[in-house]
């Protein structure tokens, strides 16, 4: 299956790419180009495809025959008496080689490519990892990025009450002290304005670092962060749960281990030595064949250690994978519900909360325009739809984020239901 084009549309739809007004000279990016930079230059992947290499390297060396043999051997010469010089030399030339037996050519072999296997495995938990990384650090951007134009806001509210305070100081309906209190109340909104830029730009960085990139290029991200979707049952993810990338690589595991037992017993079948040559002896000035074989002893018991730690090898990944298993299905529940609360505080800060705290707030500053009520009261409702608002994106942010990583765990795409859309985010 093509797991990049899976796992991008996985991601790529768990936010809507939505327009943004954004000035001619800012370079907005979205989702999908910041996937296709990660996938492009992330140096991860090098060390995998580095590692492919090296294995390909392995492979060859171990679909080779035992190599053939040339053996010289020079005997009884430079001596003393009868020995001296070569005067009774004997020397032998033979070829000579292993034959192997078992199968063990493509035992070696089945290994290796079982070793290749895993790492295509492990390049695709790479490839969830790091675009859900991707989509995670996305989301940290748009929501800084949606704080800071809340925050902005803020301030220009916060200018026209100083505006509205000094024009009832001037009329004589309100005390001097009210304009202090809404001057430092404009410094505030303006202070908040100055760290959410330092983190948004922040968290900028650390998008941008994931393609190593040091400065980033785009000023701003697209999405509609506030676009919440309602999806299906988790359970249906995880009765799907043993298809995910996470599960797949223990597929990949069991094969090795299984060709390393193939291998294992492969070894407990001696090889043999055989050769044939000449042999030359100088006393008497005759040459004659001869012939060699050898075999090593007691070869399946000494390779028994072996098949042991190959077969508890085995066993140790099914019990692996049945522990990853209960606990990846244990935390897609929790992580369900957690969504599911962030998505429910979201539609009632949306629906419910902010429409009323902005009602209650221009309310309160027409009673304040009237002289009901005082800066203090129309501070307060100032300062609670600022809260609501921002506790909006954080818990649209909440629900996207979570909703990622457990799309990352199941390696599976949730059905939606139905869109909560606020805003224009």
């Amino acid at each position: 299956m093509n797991v990049r084009f899976i796992l991008t549309s996985l991601l790529v739809s768990a936010i809507m790419f939505l327009p943004r007004f954004a000035a001619a000279s800012d370079f907005q990016l979205d989702l999908r180009g910041a996937i296709e930079q990660v996938l492009e230059n992330n140096p991860n992947f090098r060390v995998y495809r580095l590692r492919r290499e090296a294995l390909a390297g392995e492979l060859q060396n171990a679909d080779l025959n035992p190599a053939w043999h040339f053996n010289v051997e020079l005997e009884n010469f430079l001596g003393s008496g009868d020995l001296r010089d070569f005067k009774g030399s004997e020397w032998t030339m033979t070829l000579s080689r292993v034959v192997e037996r078992g199968n063990k050519r493509q035992a070696r072999t089945g290994v290796i490519r079982q070793r290749q296997a895993l790492i295509d495995a492990e390049q695709q938990i790479l490839e969830l990892n790091l675009l859900s990384e991707t989509a995670s650090r996305f989301i940290d951007v748009a929501s800084e990025q949606a704080r800071l134009e809340i925050l902005q806001r803020s301030v220009q509210l916060a200018s026209s009450v100083l505006d509205e305070v000094n024009n009832r100081i001037n009329a004589g309906r309100s005390h001097v002290a009210e304009r202090s209190r809404a001057a430092a109340s404009l410094a505030e909104a303006e202070l908040a304005v100055e760290s959410a830029e330092y983190a948004k730009a922040s968290a900028r960085f650390r998008l941008a670092s994931l393609w190593g990139s040091a400065e980033p290029v785009f000023s701003e991200v697209s999405a509609n962060l506030l676009q919440v979707e309602s999806v299906g049952n988790v359970r249906d993810l995880i009765d799907a749960l043993e298809e995910s990338p996470a599960i797949a690589v223990f597929t990949s595991e069991t094969r090795l281990r299984e060709a390393e037992v193939s291998l294992a017993r492969a070894q407990q079948i001696a090889d043999f030595s055989i050769g044939g040559g000449i042999k030359h002896v100088a006393e008497i000035n005759d040459t004659a064949f001869v012939a060699e074989f050898s075999v090593p002893l007691q070869s399946k018991q000494r390779a028994r250690g072996a098949v042991t730690t190959a077969q508890a090898n085995l066993l140790r990944v099914d019990s692996e994978e049945a522990v990853a298993l209960q606990k990846m299905r244990g935390r897609l529940l929790a992580l369900d519900q957690q969504r599911q609360s962030a998505v429910n505080r979201f539609v009632a800060l949306q629906s419910s909360i902010i429409p009323q705290l902005e009602q209650a707030f221009e309310q309160t500053r027409q009673a304040y325009d009237s002289g009901l009520y005082n800066y203090l009261e129309l501070g307060a409702a100032q300062r609670e739809l600022l809260n609501a608002e921002l506790e909006r994106v954080a818990a649209a942010a909440q629900a996207h984020q979570l909703r990622i990583e457990i799309e990352r765990l199941s390696g599976q795409n949730y059905q939606v239901v139905s869109r909560a859309t606020g805003g224009n985010q």
